[in-house]
């Protein structure tokens, strides 16, 4: 059972009898309040102990408990990205990540990923540290392509039991943003023509000319 500091009641479990269970009571709680936790056994009166006084008319069923306490695990961190533009074959773009955390006031684990939705038109790579509140996000044009997809930055923690790998209890924060590749007008190719030599007087000596575009 769960009351305030002047021994309101806010909450309580209504589990059935058995002789192997656990309980849980979920309740929205405000900082720097205090709080009374009461535990008593089973029984057919009404719950009328008093975390003020102590006081209990109904003794109800003794037992041993195990009280856990678990905190709400807030949304990992990561400011906005800006739309960010480049030409057709252009180099490696570096964008850096910041305000990367696993929640406000939270020390767990958490990683970093990047993807884009066109994989035809980035090279997407990340460079970030262990827990680092910054990591750069490096992006490559895919050579002779253009046009605009959208870039996906992930940033999942660990959840309540710090284990990236265990993902029912993590929690993850994405942003967006477009990325835009401006086609260019690349000079026209043809192959080196190597020297020649024809005898006096010859006709149709025809070269061969490759790769025209």
């Amino acid at each position: 059972r769960l009351f305030d500091s002047d021994g309101n009641e806010l909450a309580f479990n209504d589990d059935t009898t058995s002789k192997l269970r656990t309980s849980r009571i979920v309740s929205q709680l405000e900082n720097g309040k205090s709080y009374f936790i009461g535990v008593t056994g089973k029984s057919e009166e009404p719950r009328l102990y008093n975390p003020i006084t102590g006081v209990n008319p109904s003794p109800g069923i003794k037992g041993e408990y195990l009280l856990n306490i678990q905190a709400p695990n807030n949304p990992p961190t990561i400011n906005d990205i800006a739309d960010q533009a480049a030409d057709e074959d252009a180099n490696t773009i570096t964008i850096t990540l910041s305000e990367l955390s696993s929640g406000e006031n939270e020390e767990q684990p958490f990683s970093v990923d990047a993807f884009g939705f066109d994989d035809e038109l980035l090279a997407i790579a990340i460079e970030h540290s262990n827990n680092a509140p910054t990591a750069k996000l490096e992006i490559t044009p895919v050579p002779d392509q253009w046009g605009d997809t959208t870039v996906y930055v992930a940033v999942m923690d660990g959840g309540i039991d710090n284990d990236l790998d265990t993902l029912a209890d993590n929690k993850q924060t994405v942003v967006d943003f477009t990325f835009s590749v401006a086609a260019i007008n690349d000079l026209p190719t043809i192959d080196l023509i190597q020297s020649n030599s024809v005898t006096e007087d010859s006709q149709n000596n025809r070269i061969a000319l490759t790769g025209i575009t």
